[in-house]
This record gives C-alpha cells, structure tokens and sequence, in this order.
C-alpha cells in the first residue's frame, strides 16, 4: 500500500469481483459476487509525547503488485491482486468472473499475503510478520508492506462478504533536525537493551489477534535504509516505519542517522509505548552531532580605511550547528593593519589580507583585502582630494574630491544640479530651468551655452520648431559657449577657486589612467600605481519632473555631470558607469535633469 502525507489516517475501502478462492469452499456462480474491504484508521495517542495534530490525516492508496489473502475457515487462502487500473486508489474493484464465495461460509482476510507459506495448513495461525528491511524512497513514505493487518471473521450473505481490517503494529513518524546539506543513507532506531522484536507472527483464528514476537530477533536496533534522501541544513527531516508493539517507556532511546559518506549523527527521542493500531509522533532532539565546519565565508572581500579607522568583519560558518564555530583572526602585516575578534583596525597607508580560521581541524578559512590610506592627499577650502595619477595635456595634476558636492561623507550622494546651474532643487523641469524660456518649443529654449546644430535635425522637423539660438531665418543666434563659465559652474561656485567641475577630458583620462571596481555599493576608482590611493563615487542615479525629492536608477548607475556642452544645445556630456558591468562611459545627457558632481581641484601652480 501506498501511505501518502495528508495530515493523518484515513480509512481505506474497495470492492472485489472475486475471480476465485479455496477450491474445498467455492462454488460456481455467474453471478458477481461483492467482497468489501476497508482498513481501520491509526489511533493517535496523547500520550505518546508528540506534538502532531490528531486531525491530521495519512491517505492509505493501493500500490502496483498488492495482492490480499483470504482464507476460509477451513481450506486454504487465495490471494487477489490489485488491478493495475486501481493503483492509486483507495477503492478498488475485481471483475471475478464466475468464481466467488460461498454463502454461508466464513472467510478470513489479511494483508500483505504471504506467497512463501500459501499451502501451509499452518498458516491461518501463523502470519509471518517482520519489520526487517524497511525503506523509505526520498520523502515518500513506504510503509505498506510493513503495515500487517487482519480482518474480523465474516459470513458470505447473498454473495456479499464486507471485511474490516484491524493493524497490528503501531505506526511511527519521527522529526530529525538534519545536521548538514547532503544525501542520508540510512536512519536506525536504538534501543539501550535487546528488547525489539523484529519478527513473530499473529493467529487469525484468535478472538483478538496480537502480535507474537519471536524472541529469537529480540535487538537493540531497527533500520531503515533511505533511497535517495537529500536534506537542507538546519531543516527537519520526517522518518516514516512501521514497528512491532513493544513496551519502550523504561528504555532509553535515540536514532542515528547517517550520511551517503558514512559519518553518524545522534539523537535522542522519549521514552514510548507502541501500540498496535497507534502512530505515534516523536521529535528528536540532537545529542552531539559533533560535525565539523564545511566553510566559512566573510560579509567582506574587501575593506578601504583611512589611517585609524576600524571596521568590524563577521564571519559565516557552515552547517550553522557546527560543534565548535571559533576562529583565529590574523593580519599578514600588521605595521599596515590589526584584527581582533573580527574588528580591523587601520595603522599606516598600505595593503594586508586578514584572514580568519576555524580551530576545529577542519583548517578552513577566509580572507578580506584591507586597503589603509592617508586621510587624503591635501585639501582647498575645507575639501579633501586624492591624487589618482591622473595629468591633464601639459602634464598638469588634477586632483579629485573624496566626496560630492553637498555630501557629508563618501557614501553620501549629495546635491544634484541641472547642468549649468549652481543650487540644487526639488524636482528638474525645463520650465524651472535657469537657461530656459519656455516660450520656445519645448526642449528647444535654452538661452545660454549654445551651438550651431542645426544639421542634426531633418529639414522638416527643423522647420516646425521654434528654436532659442536660431532666428526666423535660420541664422545661428547663440552665444557658441561649451564649457562652463565659472559663474555657473556649481563646484567654483560652493567650494571656491581652484575647484571646478570635471571637463570631458578629465573624466576620459579618469577611465585611461584609472583602475575600477565595486564595493558595494559603491564604485571605486583607484590610482593604478598605488592601490592605496582611491575615491569612492557612490551610485546616486538622477532626478526629475516631480520625483518627490527621491532619485531614479539610485543604487543602480553612478551619473556625473561634465562641464562639456554635449553633441547639441539641448544636451551635456556626463559620464555614467553601473556595477553591473564597471564599464565607464561618456554620453549625451538632457541638461535640464538633476545630477550629482564630483569635483576636482587644479593647483595654480
């Protein structure tokens, strides 16, 4: 038989057609003749020290090659095969042609039959029961074979004989916490003395038959062999067997369970009674899994600190029940930095690795690149900047910002600015523009840093708008501006002379010269001779329209203004790259959207 997980015991009930049965009591009759069959449910037990839900049910289905024996009250058995066309039910009916029982005779039944003792005159006192070789197919329960029923003694009436079937072993689901992913091979059930029957037998002439165990199999242990088992760390694991009736609540008890590579884990369970006809629930509880660590893996790859700054690594360690979880931590050059207990400490500008080890034998291990700089290589008015190698044309230094403009640390976004604006606002339009007149058609108004574009447009498109920088007769009117003045340049203008935003060359010998990474969350760009020397750009996105103050694509794209008019009036060059490819680029940007800036700062000198 099938047992199928759904929450509990139902009863099981099917028809048979007999096709025909002991030849010293059957008769030939063309009519169909009905046998019912139907199967008591388990009896769950309050007291058996489980937590389970007594409405949960266990549905009980027929399985392929079933076979039922039924025996007369003198004679020998016959046995019925379930259809291949009922597996799967908990119904089946037999079409049994002209062979059926006699009226008036009584008729025994039980199950699984027993194909080895089928002509033994014995046999109706002595069903072979065993609880040996037990298995469980992934997480299927497999029961069926072990689940030794019997029915009462019934009249054949008018061609119908109704059988009710009675267990007689007791049914039992155990919880085990697994220790470890893998595959299990088998799970046993320990007893502390030799007093699990194994084997015995039950008469089915008795008034009440019960199970006789074989004192010869008496043992401390019963197994159950698992196909295909895999299980999750720290999950639990349902063990499904039959066992015989036997009282355990003077014995101690544990299960080992044990893994496709041989290695055991134990566990304890309560003291219990079985019963025949109970299931019974019980929950294991680890006594000393005693696995070692697997792996261990830091929150960080890698760190940045300036010279006294500390940062705390943590540590995760798998299976999550390891005996023993502690680790050694060690720096491989502390003059650069130090660790205790996981918290790193920065000391002098330079690179070291921390490493961080299990005790427990297993030598497994993780290991964080910590990089330690200078607070910064200088700074103007109150500004700090790192020298990242970068040189204009004539050799010239420049140097950028740790931070943009309106940030209060490295990982803070800052303000954003429409290009060519100085202050930063709410939402960005081209109406709230300070270089738009929004009597032009719209996106074509902006009245200061214009080019001759023209070209750019389809002969009949330019002539339906109404362009800033053109007159009526398409004579270029703008003011051939490119690059910020200083006046609008939002970094001259809030940090003070020496500081401006980047042009568009800037940023390119930036992506040239420059080594880019991802520290989540941010982007780092790092001085390709000196890995010490570095900025962080976080991914402050951009805004727009009425974005309620909130920015779009934040977290996702790093986007900073140039101070480079783009390929038209109507856009500027900003440079974007993502963490998703740290594939640095400059394009085209609408100038009226919000954007944050990261300045640099040139020597006069």
């Amino acid at each position: 038989m099938n047992y199928l997980n759904r929450f509990g015991i139902i009863g099981l009930f099917f028809l048979l057609f007999i096709t025909s049965c002991n030849e010293k009591e059957e008769v030939i009759n063309t009519d169909k003749i009905k046998v019912l069959f139907s199967v008591d449910d388990f009896e769950y037990k309050n007291d058996s020290r489980t937590s389970v839900d007594p409405s949960n049910n266990y549905a009980i289905t027929w399985a392929s090659g079933d076979v039922i024996g039924i025996f007369p009250r003198d004679g020998y058995q016959e046995p019925f095969i379930i259809p291949e066309d009922q597996v799967g039910k908990s119904r089946a009916e037999f079409d049994g042609g002209y062979w059926a029982l006699k009226d008036g005779l009584e008729y025994n039944a039980y199950y699984p039959f027993d194909k080895a003792n089928f002509e033994s005159t014995e046999m109706k006192t002595r069903i072979p029961v065993t609880y040996l070789g037990q298995e469980q197919n992934g997480t299927t329960c497999s029961i069926g074979s072990y689940d030794y029923t019997y029915s009462d003694w019934k009249v054949a009436e008018k061609g119908v004989v109704s059988f009710k079937f009675h267990h007689i072993g007791s049914f039992l689901v155990t919880r085990v916490p697994l220790p470890k992913t893998g595959t299990y091979s088998s799970l046993t059930f320990n007893a502390d003395a030799s007093v699990i029957p194994t084997k015995g037998t039950y008469d089915l002439t008795a008034s009440v038959p019960e199970f006789i165990a074989d004192n010869s199999s008496l043992t401390t242990s019963l197994s159950l062999k698992l196909n295909n088992y895999n299980g999750l760390d720290g999950t639990d694991a349902v063990f499904y067997m039959m066992m015989p009736p036997v009282d355990l609540s003077s014995n101690s008890l544990t299960l080992t369970l044990t893994d496709s590579e041989g290695n055991s884990y134990n566990s304890s369970l309560p003291s219990t009674i079985f019963v025949k006809s109970d299931l019974i629930e019980l929950i294991a509880t680890p006594i000393d899994y005693n696995f070692a660590v697997e792996w261990v893996s830091l929150n960080k790859a890698s760190i940045s600190l300036y010279e006294g700054e500390s940062f705390t690594l943590k540590a995760s360690l798998s299976p999550s029940n390891a005996k023993n979880k502690n680790l050694t931590w060690e720096s491989k050059d502390e003059s650069i930095a130090v660790v205790e207990n996981g918290v790193v400490t920065a000391i002098s500008t330079g690179k070291t690795i921390i490493k961080a080890t299990t005790v427990d034998g297993s030598n497994k291990s993780a290991e964080c690149e910590v990089y330690v700089r200078a607070p910064s290589d200088g700074s103007a008015n109150g500004h700090a900047y790192v020298d990242l190698g970068v040189r204009d044309s004539n050799g010239k230094p420049i140097y950028w910002a740790t931070m943009n403009i309106g940030a209060s640390k490295e990982t803070n976004y800052g303000y954003y600015f429409a290009w060519g604006e100085i202050v930063s606002k709410y939402q960005y339009t081209y109406a709230n523009n300070k270089w738009y007149d929004t009597k032009y058609t719209e996106g074509f108004g902006y009245t200061k840093y214009q080019i001759e574009d023209k070209d750019g447009w389809s002969e009949d498109y330019w002539n339906s708008i109404d362009v800033a920088w053109y007159d009526s007769n398409d004579n270029f009117i703008g003011d051939g501006l490119t690059s910020l003045q200083a006046e609008d340049d939002a970094a001259t203008v809030n940090w003070g002379e020496g500081w401006r935003t980047p042009t568009q060359e800037d940023f390119q010998a930036l992506i040239d010269n420059c080594i880019f990474s991802f520290e989540y969350p941010l982007i780092k760009i790092s001085n390709k001779n000196d890995d010490t020397k570095f900025i962080y750009l976080p991914q402050a996105g951009y805004k727009k329209d009425y974005s309620g103050g909130g920015a779009s694509q934040a977290g996702d794209f790093a986007m900073y203004w140039t101070s480079t008019l783009g390929n038209s009036t109507i856009s500027a060059k900003h440079f974007i790259i993502n963490d998703g490819s740290l594939n640095p680029n400059i394009y085209n940007r609408n100038r009226y959207l919000g954007q944050p800036i990261r300045p640099v700062f040139v020597p006069s000198n």
